[in-house]
């Protein structure tokens, strides 16, 4: 017969429900709350959205490098003609993006009128004029292109954007 042997310390309460555990309610409230911040993000996405005019402004920038990454792919590939023409719908995109103004008003005149009115630096409205008719021109005209200088109409235009994006903010 063996005896009987007692615990060395005091015996664990058992009668706790598993309601009463702390782990419990954290593990039902993790999901609540995911749930909670799942709809509130997406309410503020749809609401985001539905402000058009901001939504083109915010992510004019992001076009653009877009466009320009294709107009230097062009260059790289020596489609002179093809990189004129991206090189110009970039800028008067962005420009048609970032202003909320029609594709069809992207002129010289109208850019200097527009940016004048929102007090931005002039001698940067007449770069972009100056950009823009460049690549008309050399769309619209027989030239023979020169590698260097398409690079470096290719710097300016990214130029122009990024300095376009530090004032207007």
């Amino acid at each position: 017969i063996n005896y009987i042997k007692l615990a060395s310390g005091p015996l664990k309460d058992r009668s706790r429900r598993l309601y009463q555990s702390a782990w419990v309610w954290v593990g039902l409230l993790v999901p609540l709350l995911f749930n909670a911040g799942m709809l509130f993000y997406t309410s503020h996405q749809a609401r985001v959205r539905q402000d058009v005019t901001s939504f083109r402004s915010r992510r004019a920038g992001r076009v653009a490098e877009k466009r320009l990454a294709e107009a230097q792919k062009c260059l790289k590939n020596q489609q002179y003609g093809q990189f004129h023409s991206i090189l110009e719908s970039s800028i008067g995109g962005y420009l048609s993006d970032k202003f909320n103004l029609p594709q069809i008003e992207i002129t010289t005149p109208q850019i200097k009128r527009f940016m004048g009115e929102r007090n931005l630096n002039s001698h940067l409205a007449d770069e972009v004029g100056a950009l823009l008719e460049e690549c008309n021109f050399a769309r619209y005209a027989p030239v023979q292109p020169d590698r260097g200088n398409l690079e470096a109409l290719y710097a300016r235009a990214k130029s122009v954007i990024v300095r376009i994006e530090s004032e207007v903010r």
